[in-house]
């Protein structure tokens, strides 16, 4: 199973398997194993489908980037809540902030993950 949930790794499969436990007597390898399988079906079809159909179909999506990124705070909420660290997330939110503040936009989503893994293994957290 283990090369399988590499393989099948997303960031909603991720979210979920970090936030839920198996349920009480299941097998948490297998709970995991079809938590991504089905993620991966689902992340498959959808692709296949809207190419599929977005030859065919005219769709327009006003306020997708929105749903998008309300997805990844909802994510985020999730995992401080799970893990009980702010650092991990305070961190990229602040390096942002600057660097708008800054003018400096042009890749912060790569400049603050790298900025925010680097500070999270250097910089140890209090408990």
């Amino acid at each position: 199973f283990k090369k399988y949930l590499i393989y099948g790794l997303t960031d909603e499969t991720y979210a979920l398997l970090t936030t839920m436990e198996p349920p009480e007597g299941s097998d948490p390898e297998l709970y995991d194993f079809w938590i991504t399988f089905f993620n991966q079906s689902y992340w498959t079809l959808g692709s296949t489908l809207g190419a599929l159909l977005g030859t065919i179909v005219s769709f327009n999506a006003p306020g997708m980037d929105f749903a998008l990124t309300a997805l990844f705070i909802v994510l985020a909420i999730e995992q401080v809540k799970a893990i009980k660290r702010v650092r991990p997330f305070i961190i990229p939110v602040a390096i942002i902030i600057l660097f708008t503040i800054m003018g400096k936009t042009d890749d912060l989503l790569i400049l603050s993950i790298v900025i925010s893994s680097i500070s999270c293994f250097f910089i140890g957290e209090k408990k």
